[in-house]
């Protein structure tokens, strides 16, 4: 049989109430700006996401309060804010026709636009029951009254039930999809 030598029992550094009550209360500040923080990048992302509805149905910066707007462009300065911004349009020249919108930008640069690729976008959004500008919907109501319009909308919907569906959507403007 083995003797096992049994170690000195170590004795743990001691700290006082007064230490371990400040240390604890510097945790739990710590963790009250964490939560702080992370509930307000909830809530600029809810406020980007509803400035993109409003922006995609061709609202106005009137209806955004300045001191929100403020808050909003501080934070999609932000890397988190970047990336949630990054996400939510569908595409990088859409990102930044929203962002010079939010600032107010009105004098942007025209972009060049392939009306048939719009038309496609349109009409894709519409058939997924998503959000199209106005100005996009009534480039591609002018658009499909030409002969290539009309042969791209041929071609993306065969039946000439779906065609006059959409044309009656794109007339309608005083119904934006959302």
């Amino acid at each position: 049989m083995r003797a096992f030598a049994l170690e000195p029992h170590k004795a743990q550094p001691q700290i006082s109430q007064t230490q371990y009550q400040a240390e604890l209360a510097q945790l739990e500040a710590v963790e009250l700006e964490r939560l702080r923080q992370r509930q307000q990048a909830i809530t600029l992302n809810t406020q980007l996401e509803t400035f993109l509805e409003i922006w995609q149905r061709g609202g106005n910066l009137t209806e955004i309060s300045s001191q929100i707007l403020s808050d909003v462009t501080c934070y999609w300065e932000t890397s988190e804010g970047k990336g949630y911004l990054g996400a939510i349009p569908d595409s990088t020249q859409e990102e930044q026709r929203f962002r010079s919108w939010l600032v107010g930008d009105q004098s942007s640069q025209p972009i060049a636009v392939d009306p048939n690729q719009l038309l496609r976008a349109v009409f894709q959004r519409w058939g997924q029951g998503l959000g199209v500008l106005a100005s996009e919907r009534e480039f591609v109501a002018h658009y499909i009254q030409l002969p290539a319009g009309k042969g791209t909308l041929s071609a993306l919907a065969e039946d000439p039930d779906e065609q006059q569906c959409f044309i009656r959507w794109l007339s309608d403007l005083e119904t934006v999809a959302m």
